[in-house]
């Protein structure tokens, strides 16, 4: 399946890369939060409008995701078919860059963990988003994936137009 927004196809991603991907978001996200030609931090925090995001709120959103899909992918994988969430629509309010990129590495280290401990036939262990909407170990592993990378390339466009 393509994203329509960003582009991300999940199709080829294997658990294998998925904990890889994971691991390299703190990396890149920080290439975007940390500018040397924004010294005082303006543009990482600009919203385009009342409701826009700015590249902070996109990496907090991101960190949140992370560590929604760890704790979803940890269900599935200890329980039967647990109801799960992913993250919520709106990102907590991001802090400081410091805050914001050290949550991004916190979560994306237990991510990777996680994903890394699941093996087999246990990702098509399955778990429940409500009750007629049923998920995959492998589905959360790659929406994790898919979070990081569409926030990202948010994040960036976010720094890019003044």
């Amino acid at each position: 399946m393509q994203c329509p927004a960003c582009g991300f196809r999940d199709d080829s991603v294997t658990p294998a890369d998925a904990a890889v991907a994971v691991r390299s978001y703190p990396r890149r996200y920080r290439a975007v939060l940390v500018r040397p030609d924004d010294e005082d931090g303006a543009e990482v925090v600009r919203r385009p409008g009342p409701d826009g995001w700015s590249a902070l709120d996109h990496a907090a959103h991101a960190a949140s995701s992370l560590d929604a899909a760890a704790e979803a992918l940890r269900l599935v994988s200890i329980e039967e078919q647990p109801l799960v969430a992913l993250a919520p629509e709106r990102p907590e309010r991001a802090g400081g860059v410091d805050e914001v990129l050290g949550r991004l590495a916190a979560a994306a280290e237990r991510a990777a963990a996680v994903i890394e401990r699941v093996q087999g036939k246990d990702w098509e262990r399955r778990g429940r988003l409500h009750e007629d909407e049923s998920v995959t170990a492998l589905d959360l592993a790659k929406h994790a994936v898919h979070e990081g990378v569409h926030h990202l390339r948010a994040a960036e466009r976010a720094v890019s137009t003044g």
